[in-house]
C-alpha cells in the first residue's frame, strides 16, 4: 500500500505524537509499504536516519495531489484546513486521534469532533474515543523498545517519576506523600515547575529523600528506571494514555498511579491506583506497591500486556484495520 500520512509536527521534533508516527512509519516500511510524510516541521536540521520520505508540506493543493495517487490518507489529530482533502478522499481518510477536541473549548474543537464523523477514526484510548462522540476503533500506543529489565537485583530508589515538570503532572502531590514516608524519590524530567520544586524538596523532611536527575535519554535513562523500584504517575489532567506507564512496566517498575482516563487503560491492570486529588488515597497505593512482591500470575500478566504493546504489533493492528475498512 502506499500510506501518506500528514502530521503538522514531527521529527526531529521531541513528543510523543512524533516518536508515535515516526515509530509507525517505520513499521510499516519495514513490512513493504510506501510511507510518505507531509508535515510543517523544518528538516533541514532532520539527522534521523529513515526509511521513509518526508516532505515539507507547503500548500493544502500539494497534500492533495500526493493523496489522490495513495491508498491510506492519514492525519495525526484531525486537521481544520487538510480535512478538506480528507472529505474529497473520505474513503481512504484515517484520523487517529491523540488527544479530545472538546477541552478546547471553542468553536475549533466542536468543528473538529463534527468532521471526525466523516472519516475512519482511530483512537489511542478508550477515553479518547469516548470523547470523541463517534465511532472510533481504539488503537493504543506502543512503547519504545529501549525500555526493558535489566536490573534483576537491589533498586537504589523506592520511588521515580518522569515527565514534565509542570503541575498538571502533580509532582508537588508526589513530593507530599514522600514527606510521610521513609522513602527516596527519584525525579526524571524538566519543565517550569522544576525550580519550585526544588525549593521545596529544600523542606528538611526532603532534603535527603528527593534526587533531581534532569532530563536523560537512551541507556542512562534505561539504567534509571532499572534503578527504581516504583514508577508514581500523579497525573490530575486528562492523559490521553499514559506511555510512561508502560515504559515502567517495561523496566521492572512496579506501578502506582493515577485513577483517571487513559492511564488505567495503558496499564491493563497492571498497577496499584490512586486519585490524587485526596492524599490518603496516594499515599496508600505508594506505600502498598513500594512493599509489593511480584508473581508468577503478576509477572505473567505485564508481560502479556507489553507484548500486545509493541511498536510492530501496534503497526499490525493499524495495516489489518485499514485493509478490513477499505476492502
Amino acid at each position: 500500500m502506499k500510506i501518506i500520512v500528514y502530521s503538522s509536527t514531527f521529527l526531529p521534533n521531541i513528543g510523543g505524537l512524533e516518536n508515535i508516527m515516526a515509530g509507525l512509519a517505520e513499521e510499516w516500511s519495514a513490512m513493504g509499504h510506501t510511507v510518505i510524510i507531509y508535515t510543517l516541521t523544518d528538516q533541514s536540521a532532520n539527522s534521523h536516519d529513515l526509511s521513509f520520505t518526508i516532505n515539507v508540506k507547503k500548500s493544502v493543493f500539494q497534500l492533495y495531489k500526493a493523496v489522490k495517487k495513495a491508498d491510506i490518507y492519514i492525519e495525526a489529530n484531525i486537521s481544520l484546513k487538510n480535512s478538506l482533502v480528507g472529505l474529497c478522499y473520505n474513503k481512504k481518510w484515517f484520523v487517529v486521534h491523540h488527544t479530545p477536541y472538546f477541552h478546547q473549548k471553542k468553536w475549533s474543537g466542536i468543528l473538529k469532533n463534527q468532521l471526525s464523523k466523516f472519516a475512519h477514526n482511530i483512537s489511542v484510548s478508550g477515553y479518547i474515543a469516548k470523547a470523541l462522540g463517534t465511532p472510533s476503533t481504539v488503537i493504543h500506543n506502543f512503547y519504545s523498545p529501549q525500555f526493558k529489565r535489566i536490573n534483576f537485583g537491589k533498586r537504589e530508589y523506592d520511588f521515580v517519576f518522569l515527565g514534565r515538570m509542570v503541575s498538571d503532572k502533580g509532582v508537588n502531590k508526589l513530593l507530599d506523600a514522600v514527606i510521610h514516608m521513609d522513602a527516596t524519590c527519584l525525579l526524571i524530567g524538566d519543565g517550569p515547575e522544576r525550580a519550585t520544586l526544588k525549593q521545596l524538596s529544600e523542606n528538611t523532611d526532603l532534603k535527603n529523600k528527593i534526587h533531581f536527575a534532569g532530563l536523560l535519554s537512551g541507556v542512562a535513562l534505561t539504567n534509571a528506571l532499572n534503578n527504581s523500584k516504583v514508577m508514581v504517575i500523579p497525573s490530575i489532567w486528562e492523559e490521553p494514555f499514559g506511555i510512561v506507564a508502560l515504559e515502567g512496566l517495561a523496566s521492572g517498575c512496579i506501578v502506582a498511579c493515577s485513577d483517571r482516563y487513559g492511564l488505567r487503560e495503558a496499564t491493563g491492570g497492571n498497577a496499584f491506583l490512586f486519585d490524587p486529588e485526596i492524599p490518603e488515597s496516594m499515599l496508600s497505593a505508594m506505600s502498598n506497591a513500594l512493599v509489593f512482591e511480584p508473581d508468577y500470575t503478576y509477572l505473567k500478566s505485564v508481560e502479556k500486556h507489553l507484548q500486545k504493546h509493541t511498536r510492530a504489533s501496534i503497526a499490525e493492528q493499524y495495516i489489518r484495520f485499514f485493509e478490513n475498512t477499505c476492502i
